[in-house]
């Protein structure tokens, strides 16, 4: 049955599992230690319990990590210390490590001049 796998997480089972997959890991997204879970990747249909139980296909992201990607955000792969929203499943950078390339300076200073324009910007349908 695939759905609703709330109760999975309470079983004896899955905390065991889940305990010994993160054991000895970092998050791999921001190298955190704390607060980790195994991260299933979103699939179409879902799983069932026993492929949600299996980890097969996981990967270990600390909670806050796990709750961005939930969002559909991804950590920069520069700084690996802020989120950025992909467009159009393109890696990116995060704003704070844009801005420091030629171009994003350029931009930077864009914005620094006109500020109600990134607002405005911001409503525009690609």
């Amino acid at each position: 049955m695939r759905g609703c796998l709330n109760d999975t997480w309470q079983t004896q089972e899955w905390k065991e599992k889940a305990a010994e997959f993160i054991k000895g890991k970092n998050c791999e997204w921001c190298g955190s230690t704390e607060n980790l879970v195994p991260h299933h990747p979103k699939r179409k249909g879902g799983y069932t319990h026993s492929e949600y139980v299996s980890l097969d296909g996981c990967f270990v992201l600390c909670t806050k990590c796990n709750f961005m990607e939930d969002l559909g955000f991804r950590i920069c792969p520069n700084c690996k210390k802020h989120y950025y929203k992909p467009k159009r499943g393109k890696e990116s950078l995060c704003w704070e490590c844009f801005a420091k390339t030629p171009f994003g300076q350029k931009v930077k200073e864009y914005y620094e001049k006109h500020p109600g324009e990134r607002k405005r910007n911001r409503r525009i349908k690609h």
